[in-house]
């Protein structure tokens, strides 16, 4: 058997763009606003609200940790704009919606590798990494009664960390393909 990791992702960082879809329910990811043009809070380019711009309005980022200048007021419009407008709620309202819509999001991806395959989450720990990791695991693991949350240290760079830490292997494989009646039986 050919070794494999088991892996279950979701569109859901925090370039994840958030839209409404055609029965006029907000949407978070799998569209993405990647690093360029990014969220609109970049500067770059990007007129699609993410979940970063959503955190910057929630005050769950500071503008203060940008490398570049934020423009508070051309969030708030875009959030507006393509959210707030469609349900009649303003900035803020609109990064609440559009965090609680990326949390259910991961919270669906979490319940998938953990209560549908039999595992009761309160048995285990959640270790919070990535960009957003932190900001969204406690609500995470509240809703799943997680007692613990690890946030290890690094935690943006964390995925990246593990890998340079891990040792070099290569594994080669070749498919070799039988008709039928050569395979063994």
């Amino acid at each position: 058997m050919a070794p494999v990791v088991d892996v279950v992702e979701i569109g859901n960082g925090g370039g994840s763009i958030a839209w409404i879809d055609e029965g006029g329910s907000l949407k978070v990811g799998p569209k993405s606003a990647g690093a360029l043009p990014g969220p609109v809070a970049y500067g770059k380019g990007g007129e699609d609200p993410t979940t970063t711009d959503a955190n910057l309005i929630a005050g769950r980022l500071s503008a203060s940790n940008f490398d570049m200048d934020v423009s508070l007021d051309h969030v708030r419009e875009a959030l507006t704009e393509k959210v707030g407008k469609a349900f009649g709620i303003g900035a803020e309202e609109a990064a609440e919606s559009i965090i609680r819509v990326a949390d259910s999001n991961m919270n669906n991806a979490l319940k998938l590798i953990s209560v549908r395959r039999g595992y009761d989450p309160r048995d285990f720990a959640m270790v919070a990494f990535g960009g957003g990791g932190p900001m969204h695991g406690p609500t995470l693991a509240k809703e799943l009664s997680i007692r613990k949350v690890i946030v290890p240290v690094a935690a943006s760079v964390f995925s990246a960390w593990g890998m340079l830490m891990s040792d070099i292997r290569h594994d080669f494989i070749q498919t070799k393909i039988l008709s039928f009646r050569d395979a063994p039986m």
